[in-house]
């Protein structure tokens, strides 16, 4: 460059020895378009005498001349190239290279273009380990870095600098691209489940600046292509999820597998495939808890049946649920401990102790188990209820002296039910029937005993009042442990009366009172 700018002030000064604004005029063109030629190429090519840089090959003159090779040195002007950039510039005709002409010789050579076949064994070729030459003979190499040389025609011609021929070999330089790599990958989640989809995250990376870089993925479902080839363009060196499965794509079982690779446009990566991944089962989801309601403090029933809502699961597997009940919040102890229950409730077999409860259900799949519930709690207390089923007796009209009982059901007896959560005791006691002196209360002619139900062994019978008692207005017992559970919680109260011999005929009435207490 120095030594052409040196030639060009040198042209300078003879054109102002010619004087007038002429010569003026020719050297203002001059200068701007070597400026623009210099400052704007990448490649620079040049006929010197004394080369610096790359020496393509010789021409005997600037103008009308044989070329040689550059291994040989009969010629003293070289073709010399040079890119501004950094880019390598040599003379391979291995690699990237482009072939520019065709010698006859190794020296005192005619040439031809490349794409005639009569001197092949000589080649002037320009090349680059890092870059890539585009290179075309034109008529004007203005859209391009540099013109080399010119030729006089397409075979067995001359050559010259660039201005002698009308057919020029002008030439462009790039920088080599270089193909993306992808440097990370990852899929997730870790485990794979028919509920959740499967995601593909990639990194790609290139070392060119301002290339488009596109991510590109295809699935794979048991070997067989799930969907379309999926495109994402990326930007350079983040980390970007480029595509994700479809849950609804697979099921339990199935293997999945990602081919990805990637492209700038030029050149792609290599295909690579991930990892495979196996579909597990989805377990089944968590229930939510029905009866016994949460924090009941007054909870009665002894056998109660355990209620929830019914799993869900994702892939259609029978369910089957596990109850666990314990006297702890820790749920420290198994007090009920049921598995394989295959409906969505349980009813408790034998009777609870009176107790603070806490429970919770999970579900199974015959794969594993699904969360557990929240843990709710009761807390069971005991409760007396006594109940008469049949709660009057009608003697109708009696008269002096008649005695009637309830023993052959005519009038009924009194049924009385313990409809409460424990055994219990029950006493008697009436107000008075007869107005008589003689027949008050503590008197046989007003009697009571128990006896059995249709419901037998419902209560003591050794220990109970089961033979005529009189009747009293303080409580006498009458049963001993009558039971609670629904087959045999009946007893029988019979009724024995006799209207003494100086009762007045009216109507009698008498309230009876039960009274029960914890066994």
């Amino acid at each position: 460059m120095l030594e052409r700018q040196t030639k060009i002030k040198e042209k300078r000064i003879a054109l102002n020895k010619r004087g007038g604004a002429l010569g003026f005029f020719i050297f203002f063109i001059l200068i701007f378009f070597i400026s623009s030629y210099v400052v704007d190429t990448a490649l620079l090519c040049e006929v010197v005498t004394n080369c610096n840089n790359t020496d393509i090959f010789h021409i005997s003159n600037q103008t009308n001349a044989h070329a040689e090779l550059n291994n040989n040195s009969n010629y003293v002007y070289e073709v010399c190239c040079n890119d501004t950039t950094g880019l390598d510039v040599g003379t391979s005709c291995a690699g990237e290279y482009f072939t520019l002409l065709h010698l006859s010789n190794q020296t005192n050579a005619h040439v031809e273009l490349n794409n005639e076949s009569n001197y092949n064994d000589f080649s002037v070729c320009i090349s680059s380990s890092d870059g890539l030459f585009n290179c075309s003979y034109e008529t004007s190499c203005d859209n391009y870095d540099t013109c080399i040389a010119s030729v006089s025609g397409s075979t067995n011609a001359h050559v010259g600098n660039c201005t002698d021929y009308a057919t020029k070999i002008c030439c462009n330089i790039t920088a080599a691209n270089t193909p993306p790599t992808i440097i990370a990958n990852t899929t997730k989640p870790d485990n794979v489940y028919t509920n959740t989809d499967w995601i593909l995250n990639l990194t790609v990376t290139d070392p060119d600046a301002g290339d488009i870089l596109t991510a590109y993925t295809q699935f794979y479902v048991n070997g067989t292509a799930s969907g379309s080839e999926h495109s994402l363009v990326v930007s350079d060196n983040v980390n970007t999820n480029v595509a994700n499965l479809s849950s609804s794509g697979f099921g339990k079982g199935a293997t999945l597998i990602a081919e990805f690779w990637a492209g700038d446009a030029t050149e792609n990566t290599t295909k690579y495939n991930t990892t495979e991944a196996t579909v597990l089962n989805s377990l089944p989801s968590a229930v939510n808890l029905s009866y016994p309601e949460n924090n009941d403090s007054l909870f009665l029933n002894r056998t109660p049946k355990f209620n929830w809502t019914e799993a869900i699961d994702e892939d259609n597997d029978s369910i089957t649920y596990h109850l666990h009940v314990s006297l702890t919040e820790e749920m420290s102890d198994n007090t009920i401990n049921e598995t394989g229950i295959t409906n969505n409730y349980y009813i408790q077999p034998s009777e609870l102790e009176f107790a603070t409860y806490y429970w919770r259900v999970r579900a199974n799949d015959s794969d594993g188990y699904g969360e557990w519930s929240e843990t709710w709690n009761f807390t069971l207390v005991p409760s007396i209820s006594l109940v008469l089923r049949e709660d009057s007796i009608n003697f109708g009209a009696m008269e002096i002296l008649e005695i009637n009982d309830t023993t052959n059901d005519n009038p009924q007896p009194l049924l009385l039910e313990n409809d409460g959560n424990i055994d219990v005791n029950v006493s008697i006691k009436s107000t008075s029937l007869w107005s008589s002196s003689s027949a008050h209360l503590n008197t046989s002619y007003f009697q009571f005993k128990a006896a059995n139900s249709t419901e037998e062994n419902s209560f003591n019978w050794e220990e109970s009042q089961t033979s005529w008692a009189d009747m009293s207005d303080i409580f006498k017992k009458i049963i001993d442990t009558l039971k609670r559970n629904d087959e045999n919680d009946l007893a029988r109260i019979d009724i024995r009366v006799e209207v003494p011999s100086d009762e007045p005929p009216t109507s009698k009435i008498a309230n009876i009172t039960f009274y029960g207490e914890e066994q």
